[in-house]
């Protein structure tokens, strides 16, 4: 009854979620209709570990001219070898979920998951892309797909770090 229970150790994986620490300045452009040019606005999101396994960032913009906050966790599952993820924000009561891998060559990490049809009811596809450029620079960028249209870009989002 004395013996230590045996936790997991950190993977080569959950060690790169440190380089995402910190607080990074973003540029956003939104797609939202097609007829009419992107909309921008600026962004903060502040990056901390929990713990070794897990990153959490909050995200805060005036976006459409009402404050928007936004929080997102990142991690690897080692079991079934994929990144997972989670995002919530003030301004959507769902709760999104992505699984994806990473592509070491390319450093690009592609994850897809279902979320709510902007433009109806019922679920839809939604995917996102997230290339490192460099240890101060990344772009994201998330899609949906609708039944109507296709795969369609929601937005882009360049992050610097402050």
């Amino acid at each position: 009854m004395s013996e230590q229970p045996a936790f997991a150790t950190p993977s080569q994986e959950h060690a790169s979620l440190k380089e995402l620490v910190g607080t990074w300045n973003v540029e956003c452009t939104y797609f939202m209709d097609p007829s009419q040019p992107p909309m921008t606005c600026e962004a903060t999101d502040t990056a901390e570990m929990i713990g070794e396994f897990w990153i959490q960032s909050t995200f805060e913009s005036n976006m459409f001219g009402m404050p928007f906050r936004g929080v997102a966790t990142l991690g690897y599952n080692a079991i079934t070898e994929e990144w997972v993820s989670t995002w919530v924000d003030s301004l959507n009561p769902y709760l999104f979920h992505f699984t994806g891998k990473h592509n070491a060559e390319s450093q690009v990490l592609e994850m897809s998951g279902k979320g709510p049809n902007p433009m109806g009811s019922g679920l839809c596809d939604y995917r996102t892309v997230e290339k490192r450029i460099s240890a101060d620079e990344r772009h994201f960028e998330m899609f949906l797909t609708l039944p109507e249209a296709g795969e369609v870009q929601l937005f882009s989002y360049i992050y610097r770090r402050a």
